[in-house]
């Protein structure tokens, strides 16, 4: 998984970094309960989540991976978002 920037970057005119409550967005086919929909899903579903609380970039990135890189693919990117 990677993390895109881009989004956040148009929008702050700089890269995130620091703390404050971060928010990931990336499409996915597999749903909360762990069920993926690949072979009956026309396309997947977008998902945003945000970071518990205020956190350094890097320790939501930790967390993302934690709680919910189970549900994106090694390819996928995840969009940090403004």
């Amino acid at each position: 998984m990677k993390f895109e920037t881009t989004q956040y970057v148009r929008s702050h005119g700089k890269q995130p970094k620091g703390r404050g409550s971060w928010a990931f967005e990336f499409d996915t086919w597999i749903d909360a309960a762990g069920v993926d929909h690949f072979e009956t899903a026309v396309e997947p579903e977008t998902v945003m989540v945000f970071s518990p609380g205020s956190m350094l970039l890097t320790e939501a990135k930790g967390w993302f991976k934690r709680e919910h890189g189970a549900r994106v693919a090694a390819s996928t990117y995840v969009e940090v978002m403004p």
